[in-house]
């Protein structure tokens, strides 16, 4: 079975059991790697079927449920294409997901409605999803989901020249917030209190490659962006209200995963991703020193795609990547402080 990794830089989530879950893209719909135990080694494997699916977006609520926002389309017996975008929910790590609903299109107009981009979610601090994509006039457009249920209309948050990999995320404030790469800047949208609609900000005066931007929550530091940028391909370290930094000279390509891990008493960032020859970087970076750059190793593995880090039950720090012929491919942090790894548990 051929897997995709999902279009977010988070795919391996932490339930409130202590067992983690993978989630992926395949052709029958979404497969899930679930741990048997908190800590592994072992995983169940499960596949739901929503056919036609072209991209997967996930996010992680307070309460532990993870939210799938997929891209659909669909070809009817006239050959009208039908482009929407579809919503479940993992309660509980291992369970069945909840029931798929489309949350429909902004637009009406067929035409229009096939040009809407990838999306990205999150969940803020009273279990509200919000969804972001690029619409078809190259803006942002948000749906929002009450914590009742019912779904508002799509809002348009405008915006130019914006490409798609948006990323969204809530801050420890629980406020939300959406960067999207645009032509030569990250355009930025951020509430000004919790539970009303993100309002434009400030541009970062930097490029940045479709869907490679991360955020670390930093105890230390605060939110800190990361991202390439999207002429050289360096890993650029941005702190909101702060200076921007190339902490590390590309070439490099794809999603940036980026988890906060402490490592000899101190909080770092790590962030993992994949050079130009597709060869997976792992790389430790300091928010407190952001001028400081990153140090990193290039590691061996059989997986392709974005990869996916987390902290696992045990406390250890984990990575994922997913291979072309359908396994997950993990490793796991060997001694407490430090960032040697295991060899690669395949499932």
């Amino acid at each position: 079975m051929t897997v995709h990794a999902p279009t977010t830089n988070q795919w391996l989530f932490l339930g409130k059991d202590g067992r983690l879950t993978a989630y992926a893209l395949c052709a029958e719909g979404v497969r899930r790697w679930t741990e048997t135990r908190p800590g592994g080694p072992q995983w169940n494997t499960q596949t739901f079927a929503i056919p036609d699916l072209t991209h997967l977006a996930l996010a992680q609520s307070q309460a532990g449920y993870v939210h799938l926002l997929g891209r659909r389309s669909r070809t009817e017996a006239d050959g009208t294409v039908v482009v929407d975008f579809v919503h479940a929910v993992q309660y509980q790590s291992g369970r069945s997901l909840g029931s798929w609903h489309s949350l429909g299109n902004p637009y009406r107009d067929s035409g229009r409605a096939q040009r809407v981009g990838i999306p990205s979610c999150t969940v803020d601090h009273e279990g509200s999803l919000y969804v972001f994509i690029r619409n078809a006039g190259h803006g942002v457009q948000m749906a929002k989901e009450s914590t009742k249920g019912p779904w508002g209309a799509w809002t348009n948050l405008k915006g130019t020249h914006v490409l798609d990999g948006l990323t969204a995320h809530t801050s420890a404030s629980g406020h939300v917030e959406v960067l999207a790469p645009a032509q030569d800047r990250v355009l930025c949208w951020q509430q000004a209190k919790a539970g009303a609609d993100p309002v434009r900000g400030d541009d970062i005066p930097l490029s940045a490659r479709p869907g490679s931007i991360s955020t670390v929550s930093s105890a230390s530091a605060g939110l800190v962006h990361y991202w390439i940028d999207g002429q050289h391909g360096n890993v650029i370290a941005h702190l909101p209200g702060h200076s921007s930094h190339i902490i590390a000279q590309g070439p490099l390509q794809g999603a940036a995963a980026a988890v906060p891990c402490v490592l000899q008493g101190r909080e770092f960032s790590v962030l993992a991703l994949r050079d130009q020859g597709n060869q997976l970087v792992l790389m430790t970076h300091d928010p407190q020193q952001p001028g400081a750059g990153a140090s990193g190793a290039r590691l061996d593995d059989d997986g392709s795609g974005a990869p996916a880090l987390a902290v696992d039950g045990l406390g250890r720090l984990t990575l994922a990547t997913l291979s072309e012929a359908g396994q997950l491919h993990v490793t796991r942090q060997e001694t407490p402080g430090q960032l040697t790894l295991s060899s690669w548990h395949v499932s």
